[in-house]
């Protein structure tokens, strides 16, 4: 029969699969008008021996047929019943070809395996394998590799229903779980009992819940297979009251040095490797002869203590020439201590004897800055745009910071961090509501007149005078001075969800419980409003960001997955969950593989690499050392190099690529090993498909630098006659670092302008027509064709070799590893 079969399929020509084979189609019509004249009651009953019938088929050991056709049972189920009984009949007919293929030593068991294949294409869900069910030795080699890529894409599938269900996105959610459940019958049975729990939360999740399949009886049953197959959500999770920190595999081995016993220190003893040894001290420099790799740490919370340690560290070394293989971290606010370090290290490298580069390497631990920037980073703040489908980039966002702690340094990176990364929208918005408004905006008008010109207060009038550049939309300020415990922060909080937009909140109350509490009314208020406008049904799209600052990472941990009250558990919708995001946990900022910024560090290097024109050869590691010495020269470098890799979600969301199926409160989303590599090949294939991408990309980079360096204290010129005279002065380049002036914080058009004026100067024609030198001093700038694109194509390089950096191609190990991890 299946010979038939097939050879009438190969004389139609026609390649027949599951759903449009003929007799099939013929079968499941006479099961569809059987079904449909019986009586209600009868149809029930029917249907419901069927679905039992199916549940019997359960494998029995040492039985592949019987394996089989449980696999098939389990697939079937979620198809309509005319479809599984057109199914249950193809096989009954065909019945001994079964029996046939699936026994040992069978002489027809070859010709019989090869017709049920055939036969499998047409009358089963696409997906069930017949090979690998059958006994070892007709199996080939292959089956293995087979399998394994089987399973990748099962769990491809389930890492999207994850995701989309944490975006309360059951219809899609479901989706994907039905097609495990139907298609990857041969997948392991813990991530089909996870399709199973997640298909249960869909079809329990209300009105916007997934239908029911018809096999079921009732969302039990889903719950109950879970179980069956071994999955447990609760087990499943992290569900310990206080994690355990994780130690780092890393397989170094020396000495950790640290000047202070506190919170830090202790979170970082925790979690560095077994193969190192930590010294408290309060004379740290003492270690700086030691034959061991050593990691000095200082933590102290007085941060001037934390300079001086420093400065005697690098006088030691200075004066014994004796530095190997260590690290120096100092806990600082950067900006402050920036000048007077780099000024050490000037004099270091001055009287370094060695042939080697100076290989003294420090890391600046500025925890508001820091926190700030790993929020913006790992939590991106234009995710609102990925939920809803129906956006666009001209929508409005705001960013609402909550500050209610006297110490202004994170409420102030916060604004200052979002100023230069809002800019890649249209329409972007920041509210600062705190006690403390007046400081932070003295703050920031004193370290940055440009944004200072951004922020009205209270309830004024916005400014006349305001920062404007040609072509750059910066973010509208407003600073307003509200007590959190007084009804005001609710009139306030009223106000902002009245305003048209997304919505995304950054809370900081000084504490973490705090947080916590402040962090549930904001919820409470965001969905009040939804209730009040009758949006509700949209609110999973519209769904506010609410991002709480715990310090420490057990409160954090729970915070995540705080309960709602009167709920017995974490929920997944909208009702049942606050869906809060955590950040700057101690474990986030002084965990041994975060202490010196891991992926973001290591890929501000391979950035600095890449101007200084280092080649993919890391086996080269003295070379890259070289290179590596102006990066670590200049804290400077470090902090541009840094920002522009913290910026790369948001180039990439500009050039239309952003993470696959990721949600807000996953902080690898982006910086996974995988994900990096997924978005590097992405934009790789973007670039070289659209010509038109780099230059657009190169626009962006210009905005979002021109607006990183106005967050830095900088100012431009008031016309490109400034830069002129600079440079006729004495000053080597286009630039003032003693004063913070920039030619280049000007717009995208008037880059041209400023390299025609630059030009002009080079040339340095006489009035008179007589002939006279050019001024080398200029020669930079000489464009002999006059097109003066000299500065709008500087970041070219940077953009063409953003994949590469993301993938860190300057740290593999070897090339042959470089070119398999390509590939």
């Amino acid at each position: 029969m299946v010979f038939f079969l097939s050879k009438s399929t190969a004389d139609t020509g026609h390649p027949f699969t599951y759903g449009t084979f003929p007799p099939w189609l013929d079968l499941q019509k006479v099961w569809k008008n059987i079904t449909d004249s019986m009586e209600q009651k009868e149809s029930d009953s029917f249907q419901k021996q069927i679905r039992n019938f199916l549940k019997s088929l359960q494998p029995k050991e040492q039985n592949p047929l019987s394996y089989q056709l449980a696999r098939i049972s389990e697939a079937v189920q979620c198809e309509p019943l005319e479809a599984q009984l057109a199914t249950l009949s193809m096989i009954a007919c065909t019945w001994g070809i079964w029996e046939s293929a699936f026994r040992k030593n069978s002489r027809d068991a070859s010709k019989s395996e090869q017709e049920i294949r055939q036969l499998a294409l047409l009358i089963l869900p696409e997906g069930i394998s017949i090979r690998t069910t059958l006994p070892k030795d007709s199996i080939d080699h292959t089956v293995e590799e087979e399998h394994a890529d089987y399973t990748k894409q099962a769990q491809a599938l389930l890492v999207q229903a994850r995701v989309l269900i944490r975006q309360y996105h059951y219809q899609e959610a479901g989706e994907a779980c039905k097609q495990i459940i139907q298609e990857f019958t041969d997948a392991p049975d813990i991530l089909r009992g996870e399709a199973y729990d997640i298909l249960y939360k869909c079809c329990t999740a209300g009105l916007s819940g997934y239908k029911l399949p018809r096999s079921f009886d009732s969302v039990e049953q889903l719950s109950a297979r879970a179980k069956d197959l071994g999955y447990d959500y609760e087990s499943a999770c992290d569900r310990r009251i206080l994690p355990a920190p994780r130690r780092s595999s890393d397989s170094g081995q020396g000495v950790c040095v640290c000047n202070a016993r506190n919170d830090a220190g202790s979170w970082l003893e925790s979690t560095m490797p077994a193969s190192w040894e930590i010294k408290y001290s309060s004379f740290p420099s003492s270690f700086v002869h030691c034959s061991e790799m050593v990691r000095f740490a200082l933590l102290d919370e007085d941060l001037e203590k934390n300079i001086r340690d420093a400065l005697q560290i690098l006088d030691t070394v200075q004066q014994t020439n004796h530095w190997k293989h260590s690290e120096l971290f100092i806990r600082c606010e950067s900006e402050k201590a920036s000048p007077l370090l780099d000024t050490a290290l000037s004099f270091l490298r001055s009287s370094w004897t060695s042939d080697d580069a100076c290989p003294v390497h420090v890391h600046l631990l500025d925890e508001a800055k820091n926190t700030a920037q790993s929020l913006y980073a790992r939590h991106p703040l234009f995710y609102p745009f990925t939920l809803n489908p129906d956006s666009k980039l001209s929508d409005p966002l705001h960013l609402v910071i909550l500050s209610g702690t006297p110490n202004t340094s994170l409420a102030s990176w916060l604004v200052r961090e979002a100023s230069w990364l809002l800019p890649v929208l249209s329409s972007t918005h920041i509210t600062l509501l705190s006690p403390y408004a007046d400081k932070i905006r003295n703050h920031i008008g004193t370290t940055c007149p440009g944004l200072a010109e951004q922020i009205t207060f209270g309830r004024e009038k916005s400014r006349q005078t305001r920062l404007s550049i040609r072509g750059i939309q910066f973010p509208e300020m407003e600073f307003i001075d509200v007590d959190f415990e007084s009804p005001q922060l609710s009139y306030e909080l009223q106000q902002i969800e009245a305003k048209k937009g997304f919505k995304y909140y950054v809370i900081d109350a000084g504490s973490d419980l705090e947080t916590i509490a402040l962090g549930t009314r904001v919820r409470e208020n965001n969905i009040r409003r939804a209730v009040e406008k009758r949006q509700i049904d949209l609110y999973s799209r519209n769904r506010a960001v609410i991002a709480l600052r715990c310090v420490s990472p057990h409160m954090a941990h729970l915070a995540q997955e705080l309960l709602v009250p009167k709920e017995k558990k974490p929920g997944n919708q909208w009702f049942n969950n606050y869906g809060f995001t955590t950040f700057g946990a101690l474990d986030e900022l002084y965990s041994w593989d975060n202490l010196d910024g891991g992926i973001f560090e290591q890929a501000a290097q391979c950035l600095h690499l890449m101007y200084c024109g280092a080649a993919f050869r890391p086996e080269e590691k003295h070379t890259r050392e070289k290179y590596l010495d102006s990066y670590f020269q200049s804290l400077y470098n470090q902090d541009s190099s840094r920002a522009a890799v913290l910026s790369f979600p948001y180039r990439l969301f500009r050039a239309g690529i952003v993470a696959s199926y990721w949600y807000i409160q996953d902080p690898d989303a982006y910086w996974s090993e995988p994900q990096r590599l997924d978005l590097s090949n992405r934009l790789q294939h973007s670039l070289a498909k659209d010509k038109k991408l780099l230059p657009r990309l190169a626009q962006y980079e210009h905005t979002r630098w021109t607006c990183y360096l106005i967050s830095r204290g900088w100012l431009g010129f008031s016309d490109s006659d400034q830069a002129v005279q600079i440079i006729k002065a004495g000053a080597p380049k286009h630039m003032l670092q003693i004063a913070r002036l920039h030619a280049c914080i000007c717009s995208w058009d008037d880059l041209k302008a400023l390299q025609s004026s630059l030009d002009w100067a080079y040339r340095n024609e006489r009035s008179d027509g007589l002939h006279s030198l050019p001024d080398d001093n200029f020669s930079t700038y000489y464009d002999p064709n006059k097109k003066y694109t000299y500065f709008q194509h500087l970041d070219d390089e940077s953009i063409q070799k953003t994949p590469q950096v993301l993938r860190t191609e300057w740290f593999a190990v070897r090339e042959e590893e470089r070119e398999e991890y390509i590939k």
